[in-house]
């Protein structure tokens, strides 16, 4: 019996050493598991950037193992601390993988930061039985990238409005106003701002800057201000106003200047309803008849009050003394009007005379001495000076033919 029991346990002791002897080995080959680390910044403002963690650890050993003691430290390039992440460890199977991540708000006390050093540290371990123990550290250092971050930074979001407001002496006054949204969540300092306006051929007709002010994070503001483009932008169809201008940031103590540009147009409109609007336009047309030896003499004025802001230019003014018979109108005579200028506010009067001979009176009457009316009728053009923007104007004054000698009519 006693020999029986010697032989189990020197089989037990032997079957033993061979089990720890193939434990021993099988820790000896223990291998530190594969890390693969990915830190990322989701989210950075002037005073705090929010990191993201990652990482995947990968058990390629034949026994389960344990994480333990794992932190994530980020410093800066001088090596001074900004942050510490404890992440929560764990066990991973044999042959297994496992994720471990980890979102952290880090304050940035005027750190001037490009990069950030990221030093991921744990202790692998394994624990048989609790008789054999073995323990692996894991280190590694991730470089995290501020100035790419803040290079994908883009512009704030614009939109501009400008309408045409009234016409002076100097030009066009206008009015822009500049809506500037900062989507993000950090403040930028809009610096001067120019606008430039072009009619569709490029040329540029004016100009101006606006004073820029400072963007709260997700807030919005309006800039106002107002300008004054030149006359010749009445030839155009569209304007185009074309804006540019600089927005810096700090961030993580890296100042970023963005360019930012905006377009807008505008069409112009009509001339007449924009230059005159509900003012009257007064004209008078004063004639005085007198029959002469030479022939039927008629002394005809053109009178034109301006209620506009700029002057008027008068050219091509042409002014013609008809016959009216029925509904047949026989030219007697023409006669180009001076060129005249009409001041704002103000009133202009030109004269002129066209004399008819009686021989052609009487020969373009074919028979009918009277008419059923007298016209004088003034034709031509009032523009700005500087623009091919003109207004045709076409008058008819109706006179009488019983009554024409030596009296004065007004229409």
């Amino acid at each position: 019996m006693k020999h029986k029991i010697t032989i189990i346990l020197i089989a037990l002791i032997i079957f033993n050493l061979i089990i720890g002897s193939i434990l021993i080995l099988d820790i000896q080959a223990f291998t530190t598991p594969i890390t693969k680390v990915e830190i990322n910044i989701i989210d950075i403002n002037s005073e705090e950037l929010t990191l993201q963690t990652i990482v995947n650890i990968e058990n390629t050993n034949n026994f389960d193992i344990s994480i333990k003691n794992f932190e994530v430290i980020s410093n800066t390039e001088d090596d001074k601390e900004i942050g510490r992440i404890l992440i929560n460890g764990g066990e991973i199977k044999a042959n297994n993988n496992k994720t471990f991540t980890s979102q952290d708000n880090f304050i940035l006390k005027n750190e001037n930061i490009t990069v950030l050093k990221n030093f991921v540290n744990a202790k692998v371990s394994l624990n048989l039985f609790g008789l054999i123990k073995k323990t692996i550290p894991i280190n590694i250092t991730v470089l995290t990238s501020i100035e790419n971050v803040i290079n994908q930074i883009k512009q704030p979001n614009i939109k501009i409005n400008s309408k045409l407001t009234e016409i002076t002496e100097n030009g066009l006054n206008f009015t822009t106003k500049i809506e500037v949204n900062n989507p993000t969540h950090f403040s930028y300092k809009v610096e001067e701002i120019l606008i430039e306006i072009e009619k569709e051929d490029k040329t540029n007709v004016g100009e101006i800057t606006i004073v820029g002010d400072i963007i709260e994070p997700k807030k919005t503001i309006i800039l106002t201000s107002n300008g004054t483009i030149t006359f010749n932008a009445l030839d155009a169809e569209i304007l185009w106003f074309k804006l540019t201008g600089i927005a810096g940031v700090k961030i993580a103590g890296i100042y970023k200047n963005v360019n930012i540009k905006a377009n807008a147009s505008l069409i112009i409109p009509d001339i007449k309803e924009f230059i005159f609007g509900n003012d009257p336009i007064e004209f008078k047309i004063p004639v005085q008849f007198k029959l002469k030896l030479k022939g039927i003499s008629a002394n005809i004025g053109f009178e034109m009050f301006n209620p506009s802001n700029f002057s008027l230019t008068g050219e091509n003014l042409l002014c013609s003394f008809l016959r009216f018979d029925d509904n047949t109108s026989i030219i007697l005579g023409t006669k180009k009007m001076e060129k005249c200028i009409i001041s704002p506010h103000d009133k202009t009067c030109l004269k002129t005379n066209i004399t008819i001979p009686y021989v052609k009176y009487l020969k373009l009457s074919k028979g009918r001495l009277r008419p059923n009316w007298f016209v004088i009728k003034i034709e031509g053009d009032f523009h700005i000076a500087g623009t091919q923007q003109a207004v045709p104007i076409s008058l008819n004054a109706y006179i009488d033919p019983h009554i024409f000698v030596n009296r004065n009519f007004n229409n």
